[in-house]
């Protein structure tokens, strides 16, 4: 486990959590980055901030605790995940500029990490009934109508506990994270299920590698994620193949929550000064940082001390 609070739905777990985002990259011109500030005290993330891509005009655009969010195909909405004075979570929607907030989920329980579907129509998200203490606490996938009607399980031809589902810009698929506690330890590795047929299920990456944080290329053909806990970038196909490292961890230096940006040509990612180091620097710190598709040209775009951004997300320009 390392410096960072961990996505609400798993904290119970110890899931390590890089100092969980991430969804689908949905493709068009590269518009606005959001992304949030982690708080060690309470283990929150802080208000959802916005700026362009070159790191300028940096926004709060809502002021509620939460983690992850996504970015409607259209860049008109944006969708995250919020938490409750009653320690729910619940998945909302927003605009760009933070107006016409809107809370689509009611049930007690955790709903989060949410991915909205190419058409805009439905979002997939992580849920469970049951309190975090509870001693039998997974998550499962499920799919919600972007009203807030219409929520039910996905079908799958397996399950697991289950979190971080993330559509697939041509719809075709579903990429998430499954995680496992064999003989009292922790393990996750990355999965997809397809969205036609029997749903059937394929896990892409081993156990061993401890994956997290997968991602879509904005033409479907790579899933991005990183591993755990140094933060080496990589990429995969969604049938399992050529997985490689598009920018490794050393010593002082690691990536995650790697999200391509809408045109494909670039990397947005939290970069951490730890990486390698088997302990973290009396300076540690996190910002949020870009790079080149193929792991060059790494530009750090928030550059503060002691402030801890996490959990970015890359939008489209608004259509």
């Amino acid at each position: 486990m390392r410096r960072s609070p961990l996505p609400f739905a798993v904290l119970v777990v110890v899931i390590t959590c890089a100092a969980g985002s991430a969804q689908a990259t949905f493709p068009g011109s590269n518009g606005p980055i959001v992304f949030r500030a982690d708080d060690f005290d309470t283990g929150l993330a802080g208000p959802l901030m916005r700026m362009e891509p070159d790191g300028s005009d940096v926004t709060k655009i809502n002021g509620r605790h939460a983690y992850f969010s996504d970015f409607r195909a259209d860049g008109k909405r944006i969708a995250i995940d919020i938490i409750q004075r009653d320690l729910d979570t619940h998945i909302a929607t927003l605009r760009p500029d933070g107006s016409g907030f809107h809370v689509i989920t009611s049930r007690r329980g955790v709903h989060d990490s949410p991915s909205w579907s190419p058409n805009g129509r439905r979002l997939v998200f992580n849920f469970s009934p049951d309190r975090l203490d509870d001693p039998d606490f997974e998550t499962r996938l499920w799919t919600i109508r972007a009203n807030g009607t219409h929520a039910r399980r996905l079908p799958m031809g397996d399950r697991g506990f289950d979190v971080e589902p993330k559509f697939s810009p041509n719809g075709r698929w579903i990429a998430f994270n499954r995680l496992r506690f064999p003989d009292g330890g922790f393990t996750q590795a990355t999965f997809i299920v397809s969205m036609k047929g029997k749903h059937r299920v394929r896990r892409l990456t081993p156990w061993h590698l401890d994956a997290e944080h997968p991602t879509w290329s904005p033409d479907s053909k790579w899933i991005l994620l990183n591993t755990s806990p140094n933060g080496a970038i990589q990429a995969i196909r969604p049938n399992g193949e050529d997985r490689h490292t598009i920018r490794p961890a050393t010593a002082g230096f690691g990536g995650h929550k790697p999200w391509f940006s809408p045109e494909g040509d670039r990397i947005v990612f939290m970069c951490e000064n730890q990486g390698t180091l088997p302990e973290p620097p009396e300076d540690y710190n996190q910002d949020i940082c870009v790079m080149d598709a193929d792991g060059d040209d790494v530009e750090n775009l928030t550059e503060t001390e002691a402030v801890y951004e996490n959990y970015p997300a890359w939008g489209p320009e608004a259509q």
